[in-house]
């Protein structure tokens, strides 16, 4: 009884283990499983960011060849187109280029000249042939009038328009008030004095543009409107040439150059320098690319990733069943083992008590009958039959588990004489019992 209790406790105990060792291992194969799912979903992450990464660059590359033919065709243009008939006619005055608006020049005060474009004169021969430009040079007084940045660009404060000759006053921003006249106050003043002015002008705290003759275009916003402006010294003073850009086609054009690689793309001015340095911002347009909310896609899981997170999970799952089986297979075994010892405990108690009775009863001489002499002696060989033929199955049991048996045991056996070789004994046992044993 206390050996079935202690295996009962024993196979408890092997389950516990077993179960605590499976919790761990599925910890362990989770959080194997997170981690690598974790690193997957990163480098599919990095994939796809280096994918979008470069068709931004290629995107980029494209809207660069288109925008800086702008640029660098305006940064190369004289400065002599910006004039209005001198020496000769300026070659803007037919038409203003492609993508352009508007071309116009402004001279600090003191100039004559004031805000002016050569594509509106301000006495044109034929008046209707300018009257967009004209229009647009209205516009584009109220565009620097309304925007702070352009005083900060060149020092230079539209104040009033005179309407009938197109020239604008201009005040500059370090001196007093000085309505544009016909004099020649400015040209007449000392070269020394001209230069202290010009340092004086925000534009050297500002950008820091070019002192050549005439330093490259330098793209700017006011308000919602693009334009190249560019510092011009020469012998007519120094003064700001500048272009401006038709935002509308130029955005048109650059997003078209780049509608197979980002349908849904846009681009957003930036009006900060420190924005300058993102890595979709173009270089020579203060542009950012945006590339949409559907750009790339990143890509699925590799096959062979969930194939073997999946198979890893198969094994340990297997695992389990397949332990939990065998341990459920020796419990039963080891259950059948204690059964057969204790049912050859009880066979073998049975002849050794006969054994121990006749023996003993034929050493005291307590039989004096031959008959029951002879008797007693035929029992105990029987008995002593009997308990070979355990001894024999207790052995070849042993050989079975140890593998030592060809599983096969060949035993001789007449049945008709085993049976009534006991029947005489089960007889008696029946009658004992009230029952009546037969054998034919």
């Amino acid at each position: 009884m206390k050996s079935l209790q202690l295996q009962l406790k024993e196979g408890k105990i092997r389950w516990v283990i077993l179960v605590a060792s499976f919790l761990i291992a599925i910890v362990a194969l989770a959080w194997v499983t997170e981690r690598a799912v974790g690193l997957e979903e990163q480098h599919r992450e990095d994939e796809a960011s280096a994918r979008l990464r470069e068709r931004v660059r290629l995107a980029l590359w494209r809207m660069e060849a288109e925008a800086s033919q702008v640029v660098v065709r305006e940064s190369l243009r004289p400065a002599l187109h910006y004039e209005i008939g001198e020496p000769e006619p300026s070659p803007l005055l037919e038409s203003a280029p492609e993508l352009v608006k508007l071309h116009f020049q402004c001279f600090p005060a003191g100039s004559t000249a004031g805000l002016c474009s050569p594509q509106a004169p301000p006495e044109a021969s034929d008046p209707e042939s300018v009257a967009e430009a004209n229009q647009r040079m209205s516009d584009l007084r109220q565009l620097l009038r309304s925007d702070t940045e352009w005083e900060e660009l060149t020092g230079f404060e539209l104040l009033a328009i005179s309407g009938k000759t197109g020239i604008t006053q201009i005040r500059n921003r370090h001196d007093d008030v000085i309505p544009v006249v016909a004099t020649d106050a400015w040209a007449s003043a000392d070269q020394e004095q001209r230069e202290e002015s010009l340092i004086t002008q925000p534009i050297r705290e500002t950008r820091a543009l070019d002192q050549s003759p005439a330093s490259p275009m330098k793209p700017v916003w006011l308000n919602e409107e693009l334009v190249l402006i560019r510092r011009v010294d020469d012998d007519r003073g120094p003064r700001m040439q500048g272009v401006w850009l038709d935002w509308e086609a130029l955005e048109h054009r650059l997003l078209r150059s780049a509608s197979d690689l980002f349908p849904e793309a846009r681009l957003e001015p930036i009006r900060s320098t420190e924005a300058r340095d993102h890595w979709r911002a173009l270089v020579s347009l203060p542009l950012r690319l945006e590339p949409g909310p559907l750009a790339i896609s990143s890509t699925r899981f590799p096959a062979g990733f969930a194939t073997g997170l999946g198979l890893a999970w198969i094994c340990l799952l297997g695992t389990f069943v397949a332990i939990s089986f065998v341990l459920l297979k020796t419990e039963q075994l080891s259950q059948r083992r204690a059964a057969f010892v204790s049912a050859v405990t009880h066979e073998l108690r049975t002849p050794m008590t006969t054994f121990r009775l006749y023996s003993e009863m034929l050493a005291d001489d307590a039989v004096t009958d031959q008959a029951d002499r002879r008797h007693y002696l035929n029992t105990l060989c029987t008995e002593s039959d009997r308990l070979m033929r355990l001894i024999e199955n207790v052995l070849a049991f042993s050989g079975i588990e140890n593998r030592k048996s060809s599983g096969r045991i060949p035993i001789p056996l007449n049945l008709v004489e085993e049976v009534e070789k006991w029947f005489p004994k089960l007889s008696e046992q029946c009658e004992a019992a009230g029952l009546q044993l037969e054998f034919s």
